[in-house]
């Protein structure tokens, strides 16, 4: 899962220092999250990289001072703006997709099947996750591999229609033959460009 946060901190600074400002972060989000992003103000710039937990830290108000390795200061520009994507929030989580260009087409890719037991409120808190994230890359596909125990909700495909993003579900052996994970575009390489 990825933690988006925007902030008027200084992201040089954020940059130097390899981690946040202090957020709140929940408990039961906190082990789940594998990358972050944090957005100024103006949602011009992102700093990006991978969540490191021996490095994050809970202040006195039991805010998190979120730890990044891998990262680098990038320019935002796409359409929309923070307040688009996300609302009034200052902390988004969203899922983290594959990510591979074919032709004209940006493709979010959800790779191995959901099997374990998951409450609805689970299930829809992770496909809302999932729409914040295609809005935020610009997806206009995404593709499932079948075969778990979990169907796509009906507001999700929905959603999905309105927006016209086409949703794909195949079995693994053709997901590797159409979408082979070499062809995966880095968390760095992906919708962002690297400054400097």
């Amino acid at each position: 899962m990825i933690v988006n946060v925007r902030t008027k901190d200084d992201l040089l600074i954020l940059l130097r220092n390899r981690e946040s400002g202090n957020w709140k972060v929940g408990a039961t989000s906190e082990p789940k999250l594998t990358k972050v992003r944090v957005f100024n103000w103006d949602a011009t710039q992102v700093l990006k990289g991978d969540y490191d937990p021996t490095n994050s830290i809970r202040d006195n108000s039991n805010r998190l001072i979120i730890g990044i390795n891998n990262c680098r200061i990038e320019n935002f520009e796409p359409a929309g703006s923070w307040a688009g994507f996300f609302g009034a929030a200052t902390v988004v989580y969203t899922e983290e997709v594959s990510i591979q260009n074919h032709g004209f087409n940006k493709i979010g890719i959800v790779r191995g099947n959901y099997v374990g037991p998951m409450t609805k409120s689970e299930v829809d808190d992770y496909f809302e996750r999932l729409k914040k994230e295609i809005l935020l890359r610009g997806l206009n596909k995404i593709v499932f591999q079948g075969g778990g125990t979990i169907s796509i909700p009906d507001f999700f495909s929905e959603w999905c229609n309105q927006n016209g993003v086409d949703i794909l579900i195949l079995n693994e052996d053709e997901l590797n033959r159409l979408y082979h994970q070499d062809n995966d575009l880095l968390f760095e390489e992906t919708i962002f460009d690297i400054i400097g």
